[in-house]
């Protein structure tokens, strides 16, 4: 019934939809597009909106939770797997490891800051086993980051990872690896083990 309400809303009614519903593949796509009126309206008073989004506040409050809800479920599920986390996540994972053993060769500080959407915050976390469909309740918020951090000690270099959604303040620190800190070597190890040109192409399809 949910999937029903949503594909009879104005800005919708013309979408080639199957039996009259929004499918879930397309789910989070009406989702944020009715975030944004929410946002762009006053309290979400119909009367401050622009035309163009007065169509998409046809959704009681009730209704308006469980669409957020069923919306984060379906896009945890799609970029929570495996498959994301190589294809998605783990070529960034791989720069950012490399830009790390760079540090051997050359002394100077380096800070390096990548802009992207929530799809790729979450196949960076696939790609480190963070996502848990059934455990994870939303997608990276506006404004979330994920920080990696390379810092000397006792002449060995240990890696820090933290997470911090864009709702909040504080940062969450995540485990990369069963001792703590993490040294350098034990990320390496393990960003190569799960992070190879094998795993890419079995995930392709690519036999060759």
């Amino acid at each position: 019934d949910l999937l029903k309400k949503l594909a009879k809303l104005d800005p919708f009614r013309d979408e080639p939809f199957a039996d009259g519903m929004v499918p879930l593949q397309e789910l989070y796509n009406v989702f944020d597009q009715i975030q944004v009126a929410k946002d762009e309206c006053q309290d979400g008073d119909i009367s401050t909106c622009a035309e163009s989004l007065k169509g998409l506040l046809g959704i009681v409050i009730d209704d308006w939770a469980n669409i957020t809800k069923l919306a984060h479920q379906t896009e945890l599920l799609k970029y929570g797997s495996d498959m994301v986390g190589t294809l998605l996540g783990g070529n960034l994972v791989s720069q950012v490891l490399s830009r790390m053993l760079l540090r051997d060769t050359d002394k100077n500080d380096g800070f390096y800051l990548y802009s992207a959407h929530y799809p790729t915050l979450l196949g960076i976390l696939s790609s480190i086993h963070q996502v848990d469909p059934m455990t994870t309740e939303v997608v990276p918020s506006f404004g979330s980051a994920i920080i990696f951090e390379l810092y000397a000690k006792d002449n060995e270099y240990y890696v820090e990872m933290f997470y911090k959604p864009g709702d909040a303040l504080n940062t969450e620190q995540i485990q990369l690896c069963q001792a703590d800190p993490c040294s350098r070597q034990d990320f390496e190890r393990s960003v190569l083990e799960t992070i190879t040109p094998e795993t890419w192409c079995l995930e392709c399809n690519n036999d060759e």
